[in-house]
């Protein structure tokens, strides 16, 4: 079974599901214009008769209700930054006002300005604001993410898993999980006291990169509201520099001064020190995101979907000045060649370490 056979499944299943809500409505009605998956749930863009919809199912009854939660708290608080709530018909089933997808594979400085305006908005939302839907907020950061992930990952997809007999298989996959779990480690210890003395606390989106941005009259609004929460605001501006076409030392200088002289913010004292942070947040964001395509084809592996290629070993160049490996499509879930994109992401990694170092 391919990828996207796979998907095409579940979104029979989504739509099965939501009828059971609206009876009132025909599956005839429904046309699916995007959809994505991931192993907690699905997204859809549909159009009901002359109406559109962004769908959002989520398996999981905490992250329904988180993502229910951190909807509304943002729609009173930072309202144009995210989709507006339309209802919630239970059974993890969020559905929202249609918003265009974003169709930008790849930022340069210019392009990449609406969504920090965006991240800046999203930034402004104060603990206080937050401060009835505390409980849903995301209590780690990008660097605690990582290394929970790489913990659980290992053990769930690769040693206990029944699925894979697969020695090779196994062999790849672990050997890409220690070159992520060892590119984090050797630039974490490295972030703590940088982050306490030069960085504030906001109410930080979590998870952006192309996939989870969308449009609206011209302007950003992201969606994926699963892991907002109170951390750095250098992680999310770590996420949104990763989307550059280019993540030169020049243009992450620039992406940071835009970001301090356009922000309310309390800006830092020291910008070189801010930089040298970012730069660092950068290479735990590449992580994440690498970590992330790895569970998720391992996941469709177990689930017995097929790709074009096997997942291979990373394949390292020794020198690399510029991290210019392509940068994350937002429709990485459903790429035929799944596994080519890891090894893109792993050389982005080590291009980013070579970098800094």
């Amino acid at each position: 079974m391919q990828p996207q056979e796979f998907i095409h499944k579940t979104a029979e299943q989504f739509l099965k599901e939501l009828l059971n809500h609206f009876p009132q409505w025909q599956a005839e009605q429904f046309q699916t214009i995007a959809h994505s998956l991931s192993p907690i749930g699905c997204s859809f863009y549909v159009k009901l008769e002359e109406e559109l919809f962004f769908l959002k199912y989520t398996r999981d009854s905490t992250y329904y209700q988180r993502t229910e939660a951190i909807s509304k708290t943002l729609l009173g608080s930072a309202p144009g930054i995210v989709p507006r709530l339309t209802m919630t018909p239970g059974h993890g089933v969020l559905i929202y006002e249609y918003i265009t997808p974003l169709n930008i594979p790849t930022f340069n400085i210019t392009s990449i300005r609406p969504v920090i305006d965006a991240l800046i908005s999203f930034h402004s939302c104060t603990q206080e604001q937050a401060q009835t839907h505390m409980r849903f907020l995301n209590k780690n950061s990008m660097t605690e993410t990582v290394f929970d992930l790489l913990r659980q990952s290992k053990a769930q997809n690769i040693k206990s898993s029944p699925y894979f007999d697969d020695p090779e298989l196994i062999q790849n996959a672990l050997a890409i999980f220690d070159l992520i779990e060892a590119k984090a480690t050797q630039i974490a210890s490295d972030i703590s006291d940088i982050e306490e003395r030069e960085d504030v606390k906001v109410l930080s989106h979590g998870d952006i990169n192309v996939g989870n941005l969308l449009s609206q009259d011209e302007r950003i609004i992201f969606t994926d509201l699963e892991h907002v929460g109170l951390r750095y605001r250098s992680d999310d501006l770590a996420q949104t520099i990763l989307m550059l076409e280019q993540t030169s030392l020049k243009n992450i200088r620039e992406i940071i001064k835009i970001y301090l002289e356009s922000t309310n913010i309390r800006q830092t004292t020291n910008q070189e020190a801010f930089f040298q942070l970012v730069s660092r947040k950068l290479i735990i964001a590449s992580a994440y995101q690498n970590l992330c395509m790895l569970i998720y084809y391992l996941s469709l592996k177990g689930l017995g979907c097929h790709f074009e290629q096997d997942l291979s070993p990373p394949l390292l160049t020794k020198s690399v000045k510029e991290a210019r490996a392509p940068v994350m499509p937002g429709k990485w879930k459903t790429h035929r060649n799944l596994p080519e994109l890891i090894a893109q992401q792993s050389q982005r990694l080590h291009g980013l370490c070579s970098m800094y170092q």
